[in-house]
């Protein structure tokens, strides 16, 4: 039986101030019996008797570059998969990247950096989306580089070779046509694919960038999902002024759906696409801490220039937020079938407003068809679901939302709803834990999407209650 957390504490405390000082890595109460489990099981591998001298080691610096590499291992995360939340990569590409390539002089390079790409799926789905969907863009003086602080990841990253788990809920084309089946039943990225994405081993906290030479400085844009979430308010802090510095004036940063709220720097205006917040480089930081007003870009209205430089506002968009419902539905359908995922998305929730819940359903599964990987389509249809009794369905497609978007907060709480009226208090607890973790790496005042406005303050005294 493992210590109590109040008797690990004071065994781990060093060792926890050294790897957020290192890697910015943070850790909770919660998690340090499972930091002794790692600690332990490293010690014994590299032949100490206790994990109390190996730890000691650590704090000396009398460990090896292998065997840090193998700590570093045991402590971040692997977990990701291809088109991962690909609503925003088609946001990135199809809004702000004819912008950039625009403004390129002709023949200049245009970089783009996946910071803690884990094992290659996001920047190679980058490089998959822009052959199939914006040929012009990939044929560009393009520069895709991957970047993750674990050496194994990136090896990984380089061979191309994944199991299937690595493509759920992928398209059926994404197989057949990039991927080649190995005897072992894995499968191999192509060369043509690979070919195009460089990989390096980069702690987020080094001196070492932003560096034009090595593609980590005039970035155009920088993708760092997943990653914030992780961190201790200090580093995410260090992080992002190295982010800042690394992109080119108007350049993009990309962050996690959940991770939009840990942005805090003066030099990052935010901006919304359909429903996806990125972040655009201002050339002048404000000396004041910024007020994130988030422009929200209506996308049938001229090309992205114009949309972006008059900064339109979703009309319907407003009229859903006030209530009613009617008028917002009546505008959208005046778009003659011209209808985004979100548009369908919004027609959902206003029909669902006026009580016409087959009708909710009908618009619900046009926003699915329209992108399978947007977490919030699968969330309403749950919703819907519930409200017709089938709570078996609505089980399902929350478990589709999470499996979109991991830190997907409104369906764990959908889930954890639907088995604590199931008396399945265990699967309530594990999901209480998950929340608990993801909110207490947002800031308090953090709006979370598809809850009414319920700020990560009130959640958290929500389920402190649970």
């Amino acid at each position: 039986m493992l210590p109590r957390s109040n008797i690990l504490l004071p065994v781990l405390k060093p060792l926890i101030d050294l790897i957020e000082q290192r890697i910015g890595m943070s850790f909770n109460e919660d998690e340090y019996a499972d930091l002794y489990k790692i600690m332990n099981r490293m010690s014994e591998s590299q032949g100490y008797r206790s994990v109390g001298s190996y730890i000691n080691d650590l704090l000396q610096n009398r460990i090896n570059y292998g065997q840090l590499n193998l700590l570093v291992y045991e402590l971040t995360n692997g977990e990701s998969y291809f088109f991962r939340e690909s609503e925003y990569l088609h946001a990135v590409f199809k809004w702000t990247g004819p912008m950039i390539q625009k403004a390129a002089p002709s023949g200049k390079k245009i970089r783009i950096w996946s910071a803690g790409c884990s094992c290659g799926q996001e920047p190679y789905s980058i490089a998959i989306l822009l052959d199939r969907y914006y040929p012009a863009f990939y044929q560009a003086n393009l520069t895709l580089l991957g970047t993750d602080i674990n050496h194994e990841f990136l090896v990984t990253a380089r061979q191309g070779l994944y199991k299937s788990w690595s493509f759920r809920n992928s398209l059926s084309w994404l197989m057949g046509h990039y991927f080649l089946q190995q005897k072992n039943g894995s499968y191999r990225l192509k060369e043509s694919i690979r070919s195009k994405v460089k990989f390096k081993q980069l702690n987020l906290l080094d001196d070492s960038y932003p560096d034009v030479q090595q593609d980590t400085g005039e970035v155009h844009f920088l993708f760092c999902r997943n990653v914030l979430s992780y961190m201790t308010p200090q580093a995410i802090s260090v992080i992002l002024e190295k982010f800042w510095k690394s992109l080119k004036p108007n350049g993009w940063l990309v962050v996690g759906r959940c991770e939009t709220g840990l942005v805090h720097h003066s030099g990052f205006k935010a901006v919304s696409f359909d429903g996806v917040t990125l972040f655009q480089k201002q050339r002048q930081k404000k000396i004041q801490a910024p007020e994130y007003n988030i422009v929200t870009v209506k996308h049938k209205h001229g090309t992205p220039d114009d949309v972006l430089k008059e900064h339109l506002i979703s009309i319907p968009e407003k009229f859903y937020q006030l209530g009613q419902f009617e008028k917002a539905y009546s505008l959208l359908n005046q778009e003659n079938g011209n209808l985004s995922a979100g548009d369908c998305l919004l027609m959902s929730k206003c029909a669902q407003g006026m009580n016409r819940i087959n009708e909710a359903m009908q618009w619900c599964d046009e926003a699915v068809q329209h992108d399978w990987f947007n977490p919030s389509c699968h969330y309403q249809r749950a919703i819907i679901q519930q409200e017709r009794g089938d709570s078996d369905a609505a089980i399902l497609s929350f478990q589709r939302a999470i499996a979109q978007d991991s830190q997907y907060l409104p369906a764990y709480m959908g889930l954890s709803f639907i088995y604590k009226t199931r008396n399945k208090n265990e699967l309530v607890v594990k999901l209480i834990h998950v929340v608990r973790k993801m909110l207490n790496q947002l800031d308090d005042q953090t709006v979370i999407p598809e809850m009414d406005g319920m700020t990560v303050k009130r959640l958290k005294e929500f389920v402190n209650s649970v």
